[in-house]
């Protein structure tokens, strides 16, 4: 069964393609929205084992609907699972993604960082060397020899790897951190939400009009100067000044990006490649949040170190040494998770200091990354030509 892009690669063409993928992003974006508030409030009322459970009766529904709606689109027939590349793949992120997990805990020259971390990369290796020999490769090689294709997949990963690591870390500082309860953090980040789902099929509309380029560029230079906004976010921070100006920025960015981002892709590659495209722009994605929320959190670990040795906290004395050194050693154990256990006011005034810092170099290197990905594309994207006859037969329709 195709996924949903590919579908929408197969159905669509030109204009009506970048609004059909708007709204597959409006859509995706709207449940979304729903996730964070709902979330919070279960495990704010029950339990965050729910959370999970949540889950099962949704996948019921989707396989139900799948089942009637969706139509059969003729595939690869005779083509074999390729294996040995998932097997290459699997490792060649498991490695390092690991190793980052691992890294602040255990420091750079312990072996359960470093052995998966060059292991990691020996798969990575291996996985495209084999897939250039392959007769079945799960990833074609061939597919990146279109320029948009390739260099959209970079901006791609570039960029959700920023968005990836900054929700992430966004919404565990406004718990742990500002003192937000889960159902409230879910609640502070929803206009990004509702902005992705009232702009992204506009955004897409006009990408197919004006070309992707300007978008591209435009999108993630907004949502990167909103991560960069977060960093004025402090432990006690007013919402309508600090949180919400930040979310709007970066949620408007998004909604420039996504649609036109995920069109261009598609529309560069063959027809033919429509299913293997859609899912390499979304395993581009997903990879790059697993891999940013890893490589994020070691420097934002490393900034919360760092923060502490400066601090007389960090090596206290006197009366009451003893509950404050165990106090700091746990909070070095879990940055941005202040310990739930006793300690003075100073100590604990501290560790939540260090935190603020940590947090806003997490955001500065997530804002980088978008911004990063913004300059691919202007330097990268080329808008395609535009023909007197291509105007597609269902052009104008809403």
């Amino acid at each position: 069964m195709p996924s949903s892009l590919a579908i929408i690669a197969a159905v669509f063409s030109g204009e009506d393609r970048a609004r059909a993928i708007g709204s597959w992003t409006a859509g995706t974006a709207a449940a979304v929205a729903l996730g964070p508030p709902l979330g919070g409030l279960l495990v704010d009322e029950i339990s965050w084992r729910v959370v999970f459970a949540l889950n099962v009766p949704l996948v019921a529904l989707c396989l139900v609907l799948i089942s009637r709606a969706v139509p059969e689109i003729a595939g690869t027939g005779g083509r074999r699972i390729d294996v040995p590349g998932v097997v290459l793949a699997v490792a060649g992120l498991a490695g390092p993604v690991f190793a980052l997990t691992r890294q602040p805990a255990v420091g750079w020259g312990a072996a359960q960082v470093w052995i998966p971390l060059v292991a990691g990369f020996g798969a990575c290796a291996a996985f495209v060397a084999y897939e250039r020999a392959a007769p079945d490769p799960m990833l074609p090689p061939a597919i990146f020899g279109a320029r948009n294709f390739a260099v959209g997949n970079v901006v791609t990963f570039v960029v959700y790897a920023g968005l990836g690591s900054a929700t992430f870390f966004v919404a565990l500082f406004l718990q742990q951190i500002a003192g937000y309860s889960a159902l409230q953090a879910g609640l502070a980040l929803l206009p990004i939400t509702l902005l992705l789902v009232s702009l992204s099929r506009r955004f897409g509309a006009l990408a197919a009009r004006v070309g992707p380029r300007l978008l591209m560029t435009a999108g993630p230079l907004a949502g990167g100067a909103g991560l960069l906004a977060f960093r004025r976010v402090g432990a006690d921070p007013d919402y309508l000044t600090d949180v919400l100006p930040a979310a709007l920025l970066f949620g408007t960015g998004l909604a420039m990006t996504v649609a036109p981002l995920t069109a261009t892709v598609l529309a560069a590659a063959d027809r033919r490649y429509a299913g293997i495209a859609s899912g390499v722009n979304n395993a581009f994605a997903r990879v790059a949040a697993l891999v940013a929320i890893a490589a994020v959190g070691a420097v934002v670990a490393a900034q919360f170190g760092a923060a502490l040795d400066g601090s007389p906290a960090g090596s206290p004395a006197g009366a009451g040494a003893r509950a404050a050194r165990a106090y700091v050693a746990d909070a070095r154990e879990h940055p941005l998770a202040p310990p739930d256990r006793p300690a003075a006011a100073p100590v604990r005034a501290v560790v939540r200091d260090a935190g603020v810092e940590a947090f806003h170099a997490g955001m500065l290197v997530a804002g980088l990354l978008m911004i990063t990905g913004g300059l691919i594309a202007a330097a990268g994207i080329r808008n395609p030509r535009r023909r007197a006859d291509a105007r597609p037969a269902l052009a104008g329709t809403a």
